[in-house]
């Protein structure tokens, strides 16, 4: 248990008086602000969260209990407004990411899915368990001003709690078999491009490929599991000098599909994505909207059951299996409830995010 005093400063305007020759035109702004007009009582954080925890043993549906925040004595008109980060580092001097959380009847919680993508953020694709640290810090907002202040002293947690957490292994197929997107969207790195996926015939591997690529600017070209560039010349797939690959509508989301068999390539610019499923008896698309740069598409369905996610109203691009890493052409998601479903195609790969109202 650790107690924590809460200092809120407020500005307090005050006058000078000065005979009417002396005054200036204009007031003097105040430099000094009046000392603390408000100062509670202590405040008690408990640490809650678990040594360890296996996110798949609490699927995608899970909540990890981290803080409990005691506010009895806080005047009723001040509201709460916690954050908490994770690192890999005790003393927070490696990896560093914002942990998305609720904060409900004085609980601070995350979804096992909002840990598991932090993990993601900080240890990539590992599978293993690792040891991750979570530091708690707040702000304070009087609901009848709306002015948000400090909580606790500038630059210090809270409270501090550390966990090792496995992540959601069920939900990370690891693919070896993909082609990298090299391209001016992400810096020419093959690492931080999205993937294509192996199309797979009778459960064998093909030579063709297909998957959500953000292309921009001077476009991009594949790179393969042998570790070749390979450009267009001009129209098919050339070889590692060739020129690259240029969006054919204009920079955004598109569905590439190419064949190293027959040397081919597609693009078809994405305009749409949409839901499908039981909540709308699989008749039309409930539209997602993008963000500025297209890598995050949100909408809200009330879902019922199995859905999935396709592009342009075509069956011919669509994604299932899994929430975390889908497929195209994957068996469909199976939710219910009202939510908001997220699609975010910055990484390798999709990541589709449901999050419950």
């Amino acid at each position: 248990m650790k107690k924590i005093n809460i200092l809120l400063m407020a500005a307090i305007a005050g006058g000078i008086m000065t005979s009417c020759e002396e005054a200036p035109a204009v007031a003097p702004i105040q430099e000094n602000q009046q000392g603390p007009i408000l100062t509670t009582a202590d405040v008690t954080v408990a640490k809650d969260a678990p040594t360890s925890v296996n996110l798949d043993d609490l699927g995608l549906d899970g909540n990890v209990t981290l803080f409990t925040i005691s506010r009895d004595s806080l005047p009723e008109n001040l509201i709460l407004l916690p954050k908490v980060r994770m690192s890999d580092s005790e003393d927070f001097n490696g990896a560093v990411t914002d942990l998305a959380i609720s904060y409900v009847d004085n609980v601070v919680s995350a979804s096992a899915m909002d840990l598991h993508m932090a993990g993601m953020d900080l240890f990539g694709d590992d599978v293993s368990a690792n040891e991750v640290y979570l530091r708690l810090s707040a702000d304070v907002k009087n609901e009848t001003t709306g002015a948000v202040y400090g909580f606790g002293t500038p630059g210090e947690a809270i409270a501090s709690a550390s966990m090792t957490v496995t992540p959601m292994v069920s939900q990370m197929v690891i693919e070896t078999n993909v082609v990298k997107t090299p391209g001016s969207y992400n810096g020419w790195s093959f690492d931080a491009s999205q993937y294509l996926y192996c199309v797979k015939e009778n459960d064998v591997d093909t030579n063709k490929y297909v998957g959500s690529v953000l292309i921009s600017g001077e476009g991009f070209k594949f790179y393969t599991v042998n570790g070749d560039w390979i450009g267009c010349n001009p129209e098919a797939l050339g070889t590692t000098g060739d020129s690259n690959i240029a969006p054919t509508d204009g920079d955004g989301l598109y569905w590439v599909t190419v064949d190293f068999d027959s040397n081919t390539y597609t693009l078809t610019k994405i305009n749409t994505i949409g839901m499908i499923g039981s909540m709308n008896n699989w008749g039309g698309d409930i539209d997602l909207t993008p963000n500025a740069d297209q890598t995050v598409w949100t909408g809200e369905a009330d879902l019922d059951g199995e859905w999935k996610i396709r592009m342009n109203s075509n069956w011919d691009m669509n994604y299932g299996g899994a929430l975390l890493n889908p497929s195209v052409n994957g068996s469909n998601f199976n939710t219910a409830g009202s939510a908001t479903v997220t699609i975010n195609f910055a990484g390798h790969h999709p990541v589709i995010k449901v999050k419950k109202k």
